[in-house]
């Protein structure tokens, strides 16, 4: 019979929380009116960071012992948790800085929900305890950061260093593979 590795919540709860605002945010994108999208879709963002901001200072605070979670997949420590507390702050501060730079609705709720699910994957990247937990996070980020830079479609710049962005990164993950 094969264990089920135990898991600790706590550990991933700001990858979770990030996660759920991510959804939250694609599936209010999808039912609320355009007008109503901006606005509701920065504040769940928002909320998400700050919900994983408050988890990492949870974890900063039960972390004096490290020690090895899911399978040995990510390590809790206090190191980590600083990392996660840095990237809740991070996002937060891009959410709030994006808020009055991206005046446009178009693909307004996609951009806060891959802001989000970005920064769950970096919050679990930077816990990682295996390479295959750190190239998988890495992929997990890297796709969201590839799309983010080209999102506005109407700058040529825009499309240009995503595509570039894509390239550079497909290399790198065959050179780290």
């Amino acid at each position: 019979m094969i264990h089920r590795p135990h898991v600790d919540w706590l550990a991933i709860a700001p990858s979770n929380a990030l996660l759920a605002a991510a959804a939250i945010v694609l599936l209010a994108s999808v039912f609320l009116p355009r007008s109503a999208r901006r606005p509701f879709s920065a504040m769940v963002c928002a909320i998400g960071f700050v919900v994983a901001f408050v988890f990492a200072a949870v974890l900063y605070s039960h972390g004096a012992v490290p020690h090895e979670e899911i399978a040995a997949a990510m390590r809790r420590d206090r190191f980590g948790a600083i990392a996660q507390l840095i990237v809740a702050g991070s996002g937060l501060l891009a959410v709030g800085l994006s808020y009055g730079e991206r005046s446009s609705e178009d693909h307004i709720g996609e951009y806060y929900a891959i802001l989000a699910a970005t920064g769950a994957g970096m919050a679990f990247f930077v816990t990682a305890n295996n390479l295959m937990t750190l190239f998988l996070s890495l992929e997990w980020f890297s796709i969201g950061l590839y799309v983010l830079c080209a999102i506005d479609r109407k700058l040529l710049g825009a499309l240009e260093a995503g595509l570039k962005y894509l390239i550079v990164g497909g290399f790198g993950s065959a050179v780290l593979l």
